[in-house]
């Protein structure tokens, strides 16, 4: 009876072993998986409001707080600041989440019964994201230049002080593109500000640019190409509404509850629309 324990002992260990190790095995790549989920969430959260976010103290109905790359912001509400988003009109500069901005933006016509709304004709987007690659890119002016020591450039003229054009054929040669340079004003690379326009439909395609504002952080930038003509003074804007952005003192990273942050949703539409 002793030996039949000790065997019923030994293969009683034998099969927890075993069981214990198909355990540990099914456990490893549900740590896998979590570990990537972690991750994920991590990542998202450095330029989203996520659960548990002390918020900067701010004032709720004049202000808005966001992240990019994981440094707070606090910004006037009336330019916008959903998700790193601000909006202003152009020419008139009226900031486009500014109540009754009609009456201070006469280029603006908002929705209403059987009209639709030209935002997109009137408006100058900025959008702030997390910019990772170190500051080795190519400057959209080193672009030119290099475009013109390799014949590219059609034609470069100046259309008044401060404000060169470039009229340029791409590299794969079937498409044309005009690009505004501002010769007074300098970027964050020390050189002329520059910004590329479609050439193919003047009227309804988009100038666009884009440039690492911070360490770690960039700014995309969207508008009408009837409106290039004016790229030294738009920069000029863009800047100054950038500089309205402030980083939260010490004493302002206190929790709050986490109410969502109202925008015009008529007036300020997603990065990803046309």
């Amino acid at each position: 009876m002793a030996a039949h324990g000790k065997v019923s002992t030994a293969l009683g260990s034998a099969i927890l072993a075993v069981v214990c190790a198909i355990a540990m095995a099914s456990c490893e790549p549900n740590r896998d998986i979590q570990a990537q989920l972690d991750e994920q969430k991590r990542v998202e959260c450095l330029n989203n409001v996520c659960a548990g976010d002390a918020i900067p103290a701010h004032d709720m109905h004049s202000e808005f707080a966001f992240k990019i790359n994981g440094q707070w912001y606090i910004g006037p509400r009336e330019y916008g600041g959903y998700g790193g988003a601000l909006a202003f009109f152009w020419p008139s500069k009226t900031p486009a989440n500014q109540e009754q901005a009609t009456k201070h933006a006469p280029e603006f016509r908002s929705s209403a019964s059987g009209v639709n709304s030209n935002f997109y004709d009137v408006g100058v987007e900025i959008f702030l994201r997390a910019h990772s690659r170190p500051s080795t890119d190519t400057s959209r002016y080193q672009t030119l230049l290099d475009a013109q020591a390799n014949g590219r450039v059609l034609k470069r003229e100046v259309m008044r002080p401060g404000l060169e054009v470039w009229h340029l054929r791409e590299s794969g040669g079937s498409s044309l593109s005009v690009w505004y340079v501002a010769t007074t004003l300098r970027d964050s690379n020390g050189q002329p500000p520059v910004l590329g326009c479609d050439a193919g439909n003047a009227i309804l395609d988009r100038c666009t640019m884009a440039f690492v504002w911070k360490p770690g952080q960039a700014v995309d930038l969207r508008f009408r190409a009837s409106h290039g003509p004016d790229w030294p003074e738009i920069y000029l804007e863009v800047m100054r509404v950038l500089d309205l952005l402030k980083v939260p003192l010490p004493k302002q990273m206190e929790k709050q509850s986490s109410v969502p942050q109202k925008i015009n949703s008529a007036i300020l539409p997603s990065h990803a629309e046309a």
